[in-house]
């Protein structure tokens, strides 16, 4: 077989969507996060300096790099169960994945730093709006499915 015959995960329809979903998300991602750290909670962060690095001492380029595999994997995943019923499937979808993560993530952090429960409920609630735009997105991308013809 020639390696032509052999697609890559960046050829046909499909996959042009998923790499405009992937960079619609990322770049959204990246904008969501830093209003959420840098504006929403940025008083609330500095009257907390025992929970996180100072400044000088983050590591953007490990966020960065994280971000870049959440937001493939969001994408990947929803492409592979996309059923093409229209916004209301990347709602859904959003809001699953946001229990798998942002939930299940806010509480666990309280539970094991000195996170105010407060904080760990806001961060819950704004991390399921995020991935509920997130999967609204890809299911604007994706598209909906046309319904198969009759007869």
């Amino acid at each position: 077989m020639r390696s032509s015959e052999y697609p890559t995960i960046f050829e046909g329809y499909m996959n042009k969507k998923l790499l405009l979903g992937f960079v619609l998300v990322y770049l959204v991602l990246l904008l969501l996060e830093y209003l959420e750290h840098s504006v929403l909670f940025a008083t609330t962060y500095q009257s907390l300096p025992n929970l996180f690095r100072p400044p000088e001492e983050t590591k953007t380029w490990i966020v960065l790099i994280d971000y870049f595999v959440f937001a493939f994997a969001f994408t990947f995943i929803f492409s592979k169960g996309h059923e093409g019923k229209g916004v209301m499937e990347g709602v859904r979808y959003g809001f699953y994945i946001s229990l798998l993560t942002s939930v299940t993530y806010s509480f666990a952090l309280h539970a094991s730093m000195p996170m105010p429960f407060s904080l760990a409920l806001q961060r819950a609630l704004v991390g399921i709006v995020q991935l509920v735009i997130y999967g609204v997105i890809l299911s604007t991308v994706f598209g909906k499915k046309d319904a198969p013809a009759a007869g």
